[in-house]
């Protein structure tokens, strides 16, 4: 028998406020699924080595992921990323466009070539044949089975070397004129401070390698520094050569080596400013 008592304005309400609150919950689920994405995919060189521990931005170079030791990465990133910057020691930083339809990245990264004596437009032809040839690459690495995709499913542009390399010709002519100025100040007994950038090796030593800033003497980010005191200088092979014994040491949480010296206070080691920073003491 039904019962036929009127239903309560009461329990109305209670049922249509959960309704409610249910559809809102949906709705900011898809919203929130809509503006995050996932990316998968594996990075390697142009001679088909895998690449480890590749690191991954944005345009905005906010860290994004890192790849593991097969050089494999799998990132969460916002639907309004457009742009993904792949940076690794060794190898040309690798700017892709995204695609809304592809979520699997398959990357191809090009080795840092050393080109002497050759005009930057010629590095550029050189670079460009190299370049034109990543997707035969690609399909290679498919074949093998290292991508899961024959062919890139994203937008590379080629970007050209020659402009950044005469502007920075200009900074290290003027670099290159204040080391001479100040190579012809310093004496045996003077204290220098040297910055380094640096990167720690993934090769079960714990060890950082060093590497002497060459562009700028003010006014930038660093994470590793000597302090040493001038015990002779050479001009030797047209360089301000320097032979120093370290006083002081700012080098982070790992032993650090420079130019297989390890960098430790009482240690003496060669040090050409011709091109590098130094600072007077």
């Amino acid at each position: 028998m039904l019962n036929n008592k009127p239903i309560s304005r009461q329990y109305i309400f209670a049922v249509r406020s959960i309704i409610i609150a249910l559809t809102i919950l949906f709705n900011f689920s898809n919203r929130s699924k809509a503006q995050n994405r996932t990316l998968s995919g594996r990075i390697i060189s142009e001679d088909l080595d895998t690449l480890p521990y590749v690191e991954i931005y944005n345009s905005d170079h906010v860290f994004l992921g890192k790849a593991d030791i097969g050089g494999r990465f799998k990132i969460n990133i916002s639907a309004k990323t457009r742009t993904l910057i792949f940076s690794f020691l060794g190898v040309e930083a690798t700017t892709v466009k995204l695609n809304d339809n592809c979520d699997t990245i398959d990357v191809v990264m090009m080795w840092l070539g050393t080109y002497d004596f050759i005009s930057p437009r010629k590095v550029d032809r050189l670079r460009l044949k190299r370049f034109q040839n990543i997707p035969n690459i690609h399909l290679q690495a498919y074949r093998k089975g290292l991508f899961l995709t024959p062919t890139a499913c994203y937008w590379e542009d080629f970007r050209p070397d020659k402009p950044a390399l005469d502007s920075i010709g200009v900074v290290m002519t003027r670099v290159y004129k204040q080391n001479k100025m100040d190579f012809k100040k310093l004496n045996p007994g003077d204290t220098v401070k040297i910055r380094f950038s640096g990167v720690y090796r993934y090769d079960g030593t714990d060890t950082t390698t060093l590497f002497p800033y060459a562009v700028s003497k003010n006014n930038f980010k660093y994470k590793y520094a000597v302090k040493a005191r001038v015990i002779s200088k050479n001009t030797r092979k047209r360089g301000y050569n320097l032979m120093l014994k370290i006083i002081s040491c700012e080098l982070g949480d790992h032993p650090a080596v420079y130019r297989d010296t390890i960098m430790q206070v009482g240690q003496v080691f060669n040090y050409n400013m011709k091109y590098c920073d130094v600072m007077l003491e």
